[in-house]
């Protein structure tokens, strides 16, 4: 299968793809106004959710999972470094931080929890006990990210981002105290995906309006 025969519209949000993805699927990005959504994005997706991928064939796929696994059956290397592997520490990782998400997207009411704090700095350590009994630069591997560290980032991203939207209620991580997450975090910025992900300081504004102001400012958190 000759890759330059494919010509895709990918559709995403805050996280965008990686340069594996180029390299898998030639395509193009199109990004949306999700306050807005435009009349040809909710025929091909009338649930409105990202991100979408529209085949030229027109089959259409949803959600970055779906997509990674489509992305798998097509020639070339694969995106994980090892897929069962990866496939449980991402679950794990959505467990873990399950509840500062659920914070984020307003599923936590007003009764916010003042273990919230001691629960981030323990999801905090499971991460750094990872990278430290792995050994690897990524999560999985040494040379590049593989699908763990796309999906697993950022959550981790979204959570630090409550020390500064939250300041009374989550305590910011000792980064000292926690080298191999430091310098994994490090790592991932230092990439082409990490250094066109969005900045740190949108997110913080973007979910301060969403926490705060129950606001969805998408304004905030564009590049």
């Amino acid at each position: 299968m000759s890759l330059e025969q494919f010509s895709t519209r990918t559709l995403v949000c805050i996280v965008r793809n990686s340069t594996s993805f180029d390299e898998k699927l030639r395509h193009e990005i199109v990004n949306i106004n999700l306050r807005r959504q435009p009349e040809w994005f909710m025929e091909l997706n009338p649930a409105g959710s990202v991100p979408v991928l529209e085949m030229p064939d027109g089959t259409i796929i949803i959600g970055s999972m779906p997509i990674i696994e489509h992305v798998e059956t097509l020639d070339g290397e694969s995106l994980f470094a090892n897929k069962e592997e990866e496939l449980l520490f991402i679950e794990k990782a959505k467990g873990l931080f399950k509840t500062t998400c659920d914070l984020i997207e307003g599923k936590c009411g007003s009764d916010l929890s003042p273990n919230m704090s001691a629960e981030y700095h323990k999801n905090m350590n499971e991460i750094e006990a990872h990278l430290k009994k792995k050994g690897t630069k990524y999560l999985f591997r040494n040379d590049k990210p593989s699908v763990a560290d796309y999906c697993v980032y950022p959550l981790l991203n979204e959570a630090q981002s409550l020390c500064d939207v939250l300041p009374s209620l989550i305590r910011p991580i000792d980064m000292g105290t926690h080298p191999k997450l430091s310098e994994w975090i490090d790592a991932i910025c230092a990439t082409e995906w990490g250094n066109s992900y969005v900045d740190y300081f949108d997110l913080v504004a973007f979910n301060k309006s969403l926490i705060m102001d129950k606001e969805y400012n998408y304004n905030e958190g564009l590049m």
